[in-house]
């Protein structure tokens, strides 16, 4: 099963308890193929950079809530 996650200012960048939630939640449900969808804070949040993600986690798109936008989207 392919499941969409979608993080608020969290997963995959975020430190302390929301990104070890979400790791909790992908890496127990490793039958399934994930695809994040993050909305990220600020810019320093994306620059600090993301977990380490498990093979399960096929794709993350990022949007940030920040900045002018662009109406493009970044794909890693």
């Amino acid at each position: 099963m392919r499941v969409g996650l979608l993080t608020e200012g969290g997963y995959p960048y975020a430190t302390g308890e929301a990104r070890v939630w979400c790791d909790r939640l992908v890496r127990g449900l490793d039958q399934h193929d994930f695809e994040v969808y993050a909305l990220s804070r600020d810019a320093r949040q994306e620059a600090a950079g993301r977990a380490e993600l498990p093979a399960q986690v096929r794709r993350v798109r990022t949007a940030p809530l920040w900045g002018e936008p662009t109406g493009r989207r970044r794909s890693y």
